[in-house]
C-alpha cells in the first residue's frame, strides 16, 4: 500500500498566484523541492545546472526547502558560477504553485523513502526527472513514460535529461500527460479504497 496523496487539494493549491517579485526567474525554470541535506543530492543538481546553463544560458533553478546544507550549497553554487542562475527560496507552505509554473521538476536524491514529492509534481502538471535511487522513484515512475529516471550521483546524466525535456516540447507534454494519470493512482480516495478492500478480505478470512 502506497502513501495517499490529496490530488484534489493540490489541484486547488497550484492555482494560487505567486506574488514574489523575483518570480519568474526565466522562461525556463527547473525546480526542486526538499530538505537541503546531503542525502538529497543537490551537489549533483548544481553540477548538472552548470552543464545546462552552458547550453541554455537563460535556464534558472529554483530550490524550495531549507536545511543544514544550505550555506555549503550556496557557496558551491557561487563556485560553479551559478550565483545568478540559482535561487534558494527557502521553505514554502505551498510549493505546488511554483511547481505548476515550472518547466521541469527534478529530484536528485541519493536515497529516498517513497518520494511523495514526485507524485505531487506529477499532479501539478510538470515533467518529472528523478534519480533511480533506492527506494521509491522507480516504483512511481515508468522511465520515459511518466517521467525520466537517471542514475544517482551522475551530474552529466541529470543534465542530459534536463536538456532533453527543455528542448523537446513533445517529450515534455507526454511526460506531463502520463505523469498526471500516474498521480491519480495515488489519490487518497484510491488508496483508501484499497485499504477498505484489504480490510474486507481480512475480515472474510477471519470469519471462515
Amino acid at each position: 500500500m502506497y502513501n495517499p496523496v490529496d490530488i484534489e487539494s493540490i489541484a486547488r493549491l497550484k492555482q494560487e498566484p505567486i506574488e514574489e517579485e523575483w518570480w519568474p526567474l526565466s522562461r525556463r525554470t527547473v525546480i526542486s523541492v526538499g530538505r537541503l541535506s546531503q542525502v538529497k543530492g543537490y551537489t549533483y543538481l548544481l553540477e548538472a545546472m552548470q552543464i545546462v546553463s552552458g547550453v541554455l544560458p537563460d535556464t534558472r533553478l529554483v530550490v524550495l526547502g531549507c536545511g543544514e546544507e544550505e550555506e555549503r550549497l550556496r557557496e558551491y553554487s557561487t563556485k560553479l558560477g551559478l550565483h545568478e542562475a540559482v535561487r534558494f527560496a527557502g521553505f514554502r507552505d505551498n510549493p505546488f504553485k511554483y511547481m505548476a509554473r515550472s518547466s521541469v521538476f527534478v529530484l536528485s536524491s541519493i536515497w529516498e523513502g517513497f518520494g511523495n514529492v514526485i507524485v505531487e509534481a506529477m499532479a501539478c502538471g510538470v515533467p518529472v526527472i528523478s534519480t533511480d535511487c533506492p527506494y521509491g522513484p522507480g516504483e512511481i515512475i515508468e522511465n520515459e513514460v511518466s517521467g525520466i529516471l537517471v542514475p544517482a550521483r551522475d551530474s552529466q546524466a541529470l543534465a542530459a535529461a534536463i536538456l532533453r525535456v527543455l528542448q523537446d516540447p513533445g517529450l515534455a507534454r507526454r511526460l506531463v500527460e502520463n505523469g498526471a494519470a500516474r498521480a491519480r493512482e495515488f489519490d487518497v480516495r484510491t488508496i483508501v479504497g484499497e485499504y477498505e478492500a484489504l480490510l474486507r478480505e481480512s475480515a472474510m478470512r477471519e470469519n471462515h
